[in-house]
């Protein structure tokens, strides 16, 4: 496996488990900020995917 490879799926990777994760615990708990956590994952994965 390369390492360009390697890199690609965790770039892919990271940002899916980070939102995954804001949103359960955002259902549990209800908390406010999580949704503006959120939003910042998704401009932030922009980055990733360019």
């Amino acid at each position: 496996m390369s390492p360009y490879y390697k890199i690609s799926l965790i770039c892919g990777a990271t940002p899916l488990f980070v939102g995954i994760a804001i949103f359960l615990l955002w259902l549990i708990t209800r908390w406010d900020w999580l949704m503006a956590a959120g939003l910042l994952t998704l401009y932030l994965e922009r980055f990733s995917f360019a």
